[in-house]
């Protein structure tokens, strides 16, 4: 595309917050002599801005800068905070010190890299563990991403997965403090952790990470409060997931449950509780209320209907049906680890009072 006059491309740089889409058509036309201070600062707004994966959005749109205001542009990275991963990455995968075709070059393969990282491909797929490979493979974007895990405790579990199909010393020496304090929150970041078993090599230092998550997940699942819910009920199971499908016999003009929801109790989980309701109106379904909440916390109660523990949960639904002037269905969606006689005794339990029985 034909470059943009020096007045054109920096008038269109002004403001990016409030003119999108000639900010973005500026970027694939910045001529070589724009104010490379104004270009690197449009730039890194679209970090910032973007509400739609920011950083890949920023990879893909700042693929054609002129070397002047890449230079720029990776001056500015230190100074951003928090630190960021893909700032660390940045500054760690594209060499400040070469020509203007090389640094150009290497900030194009940056970009690319950055992109490999937040792909859509499922998480175990070949296309996905393809990227990842081709990154472990390559000594540089390695040694970024391994700077980028150590530099942002946040760093995106795709990083991670670079590090522990590498398996090396140095890659699980990144990985370490991630691994340490998954352990001593015994969070759902254990969980993520554990994902990484798909891409791993087996290498002695990775299999003893993944080892240590694996008992810690053990040993925080055994104490989960919701094995001890289980036993209170009758049940004795070694994990306790269930997933109730809430919704009312009442329906809205466009023939859909007009309250919808759902309870989510599991022992692998350390948010073991999880509860939400909604209730939509309308033609078109449109939510005009809701209430959402954890064990650990209340999300929302736009409904007014407050919140309980799992062994009160029956009394809950019952009142919610009461307030809000509806009937739950009588079979109700139910998923997860109950089966045959135990899924019914569940059942019976948590709807008997909404029943009336």
């Amino acid at each position: 595309m034909k470059p943009l006059s020096r007045a054109d491309a920096e008038d269109r740089l002004r403001n990016p917050g409030e003119r999108r889409e000639a900010l973005l058509e500026a970027l694939q036309r910045l001529p070589d002599d724009v104010d490379a201070e104004l270009a690197a600062d449009a730039v890194l707004s679209l970090v910032s801005t973007s509400s739609y994966h920011p950083v890949w959005h920023f990879a893909r749109q700042g693929r054609r800068l002129p070397a002047p205001v890449i230079r720029t542009l990776l001056s500015k990275l230190p100074t951003l905070t928090p630190r960021r991963w893909w700032a660390v990455f940045l500054l760690e995968a594209v060499p400040a010190d070469v020509g203007d075709e090389e640094l150009s070059d290497a900030w194009l393969a940056a970009l690319g890299a950055l992109l490999d990282l937040q792909t859509t491909y499922a998480w175990g797929s070949k296309q996905r563990k393809a990227k990842f490979k081709a990154l472990a493979a390559n000594p540089r974007f390695l040694a970024a991403i391994q700077a980028a895990v150590v530099g942002d405790e946040d760093a995106p579990l795709d990083l991670l997965a670079v590090l522990a199909i590498d398996g090396t010393e140095a890659s699980v020496d990144a990985l370490v403090p991630r691994f340490s304090r998954a352990h001593q929150e015994a969070s759902a970041l254990l969980d993520q952790l554990e994902m990484l078993k798909t891409h791993a090599t087996s290498t002695a230092p990775m299999e003893a990470l993944l080892s240590s998550v694996k008992a810690r997940l053990e040993d925080r699942n055994a104490k989960s409060p919701a094995l001890d819910f289980a036993r209170s009920l009758g049940l004795e199971v070694k994990r306790f997931s269930v997933r109730v499908g809430l919704s009312s016999t009442a329906l809205t003009a466009s023939n859909i449950p007009r309250v919808q929801g759902s309870i989510t109790i599991d022992s692998s989980r350390p948010t073991w509780l999880s509860v939400h309701l909604a209730v939509l109106e309308g033609r078109g379904g449109a939510r005009t209320g809701g209430t959402s909440f954890t064990n650990e916390q209340v999300w929302s109660d736009g409904l007014g209907l407050g919140t309980c523990g799992a062994a009160e949960l029956p009394g809950w639904l019952a009142r919610a049906q009461t307030t809000l002037g509806v009937t739950w269905t009588a079979q109700p969606f139910l998923g997860g680890t109950l089966r045959g006689k135990k899924r019914d005794v569940f059942v019976e339990w948590l709807f008997r009072p909404s029943r009336g029985g």
